[in-house]
């Protein structure tokens, strides 16, 4: 070790010996305490060696130490992973033994079923055997499997059991409604369900739902399914007033047509009244639904099918009408045209409260019935021109006014309450689109002339068409004439119009039918109505005034008839005889013909003209015959061939035209 200090190093010598003196025994002090100090140092070092070499020893043993512990320490992990792996399965059989197993308890309660006024305790028991049946589930044992059957079992019981105290709870609060009652008092005070059900409703389908997904789906009722039947039932029952209303008053106005009937028996208000019901009761119905079911699409489904009932009975109580419709558009056509003007804008209504909230598939229902009128109404343009067509006539030795020129009269006059409409649609289905025929194709448009005008002009040249192609006869005749006659009055000499609205000074509404057919109708009718009474004297007439002026002897037994010249006495004679005895028999048919089938008995100046022509043709050649053989000389009992007088014939004819 260096000494901290050497004698003689450092001269601390001031100049004086006195000085120096006391100085000399100062450093010795100090040096004798340096030297001691050294020492301690020296002492502390060769300490501190020995403790470091003790230390290096020591370390160096415990090294070899922990080589000698660490293979062991191996030796013994394989132990204890073993011995946590025995343990883990312990647990898991021990666990296993557990969920397989069904507490007689919890039997008991399953068994006895489900307490409608506190489900609380039956359902915890079906939560845990459910819990049980989800862990077995996930378990590899071979053993578990006769576990899950029973367990599944008894949860299906419990979830069945559970569902039917939801369906008495959703049925309590689904009592029918007097909807029409509801509807007077305004949409606000249609019935919702009450906030505590509602409550208790939304509570049991949150513990439930997870308890059916462990289910097979053919084991159970979804809750959604089970609410969204009652609530269909609910509906049904609801608008069966509405629906009734409206069926009848739609089929009684299809059959009675327009005209006459009271504004509130019209069945296209019943329809909307319906409409009104079934989208109030949806508004309501929606918000349950949603409570329920949640807003992301699962409550679209039940929505849809608690609503169903009202898509039905829209359904139905407008089918009637349609076929009706597409049967005999002629005589049905006015109830469609009546809803086709009448619910389109319903359809915004129906789409916001219905079609919107439903799935993706649905369509809107009431837009589908007026798309559906308006098909048929299209539709029922050509198909009234083929049925005029093809009907007239239809009755053997028929005389009366046919049923088509009836239903085609009010046809053509109630049209115009809906001229409007008909215009619309007439224009959609493009001029001349109702196949007009050859004989149609005059109907020449003029300036300013409407569709529905040049329309309703063909449908009334093929009605006239058709009743002059009957084959001539005596019969078809006064039919021919009766019906023209018809026409003739009911068209165009004594008609009004259907509507004095005074804010549709240019609607059809307010022109009769007769300005709207105008005057080529006129003409046509009044040609077709010459040519008719013509064929009506020639056909009826003639054959008497034939009887009367024809110099031909009548055929014999002997052979057919042969025309002899006047020459002897003899058949002068015969020839008077034959010519009272013809028309005796001739006038004898036609009074019969007219007893059966008046002509013009509802046009008093048609008999009157006719009977003045039919005088004019039958009286002069008679009172002729009369005059000249006024003796009687051509046979031994003339009145067995003069019946009547020229006056009583006058008489008789006057009758035929009462």
């Amino acid at each position: 070790m260096v000494s901290l200090w050497a004698p003689g190093q450092y001269d601390f010598s001031v100049g004086c010996s006195g000085a120096t003196s006391m100085t000399s025994l100062s450093s010795q002090d100090e040096y004798a305490e340096v030297e001691l100090l050294e020492q301690n140092l020296l002492k502390v070092k060769n300490l501190t060696t020995s403790m470091s070499s003790i230390l290096q020893n020591l370390d160096a043993r415990l090294a070899r130490l922990d080589n000698s512990v660490i293979p062991l320490q191996s030796s013994t992990n394989g132990l204890d992973v073993l011995s946590n792996n025995i343990q883990s399965a312990l647990n898991l059989v021990d666990n296993d033994q557990r969920q397989s197993t069904i507490a007689r308890e919890d039997e008991t309660v399953i068994n006895d079923g489900a307490d409608p006024s506190d489900i609380r305790p039956y359902l915890k028991v079906v939560s845990n055997l459910s819990s049980q049946l989800e862990y077995l589930k996930h378990s590899q044992w071979s053993s578990s499997r006769d576990s899950i059957r029973e367990i599944t079992g008894m949860v299906e019981k419990g979830v069945r059991s559970l569902l039917r105290v939801f369906e008495g709870w959703v049925r309590d609060v689904s009592k029918p409604v007097d909807a029409e009652k509801c509807l007077s008092k305004g949409f606000a005070d249609f019935p919702d369900i009450p906030q505590h059900a509602m409550t208790r409703l939304t509570a049991f389908v949150e513990a439930v739902s997870p308890i059916i997904k462990t289910l097979p789906p053919p084991s159970y009722t979804h809750p959604s399914i089970i609410y969204a039947s009652e609530r269909a039932r609910y509906f049904n029952v609801s608008l069966q007033p509405f629906y009734k209303q409206a069926e009848s008053s739609l089929n009684s106005y299809a059959k009675s047509g327009p005209l006459g009937a009271s504004i509130y028996a019209k069945g296209s208000q019943r329809v909307t009244a319906l409409i009104n019901g079934a989208t109030a009761l949806a508004d309501v119905e929606w918000q349950s639904a949603t409570a329920l079911f949640g807003e992301n699409g699962d409550a679209n489904k039940p929505f849809l099918t608690a609503v169903a009932p009202a898509i039905t009975l829209l359904q139905s109580a407008t089918s009637n009408v349609f076929s009706l419709a597409k049967s005999n558009p002629l005589r049905h056509i006015f109830a469609v045209l009546d809803l086709l003007d009448t619910l389109a804008p319903f359809a915004e209504k129906w789409e916001r409260s219905i079609t919107r909230r439903s799935t993706q598939s649905s369509k809107n229902e009431v837009t589908a019935l007026v798309e559906n009128a308006r098909s048929i109404t299209l539709r029922s343009f050509p198909d009234i021109i083929k049925y005029i067509k093809s009907h007239t006539g239809e009755e053997k030795h028929s005389t009366s006014v046919s049923n088509v020129t009836n239903d085609t009269v009010t046809y053509l006059k109630e049209i115009l309450i809906y001229g409007d409409t008909v215009e619309r649609n007439l224009k959609r289905l493009g001029d001349g689109g109702w196949n007009v025929s050859s004989k149609v194709m005059r109907n020449v448009p003029t300036d300013g002339e409407t569709l529905l005008e040049r329309y309703l002009r063909d449908v009334l040249f093929s009605l006239i068409s058709s009743l002059t192609r009957v084959k001539s006869s005596a019969y078809s005749s006064i039919y021919v004439l009766n019906n023209l006659s018809l026409l003739r009055r009911d068209l165009i000499e004594a008609c009004e119009p259907v509507s004095l609205d005074p804010s549709k000074t240019d609607s059809p509404s307010n022109r009769d039918i007769g300005d709207l057919l105008g005057e080529p109708a006129e003409d046509e009718l009044n040609a077709a109505f010459r040519s008719a009474r013509i064929s009506y004297l020639d056909t009826v007439w003639k054959p008497a005034l034939v009887a009367l002026t024809s110099d031909e002897l009548s055929t014999t037994s002997q052979g057919p008839h042969v025309p002899t010249a006047l020459g002897g006495s003899a058949e002068k004679k015969q020839l008077i005889k034959d010519k009272f005895s013809r028309f005796n028999d001739a006038f004898a048919a036609l009074e019969k013909l007219h007893n059966r089938h008046p002509v013009g008995k509802r046009d008093s100046q048609l008999s009157t003209r006719l009977n003045k022509e039919a005088k004019a043709m039958i009286l002069p050649p008679y009172a002729t015959l009369w005059g000249k053989n006024q003796s009687g000389d051509f046979a031994k009992t003339p009145s067995k061939y003069m019946k009547v007088t020229p006056d009583q014939l006058e008489g008789r004819i006057d009758k035929l035209f009462m």
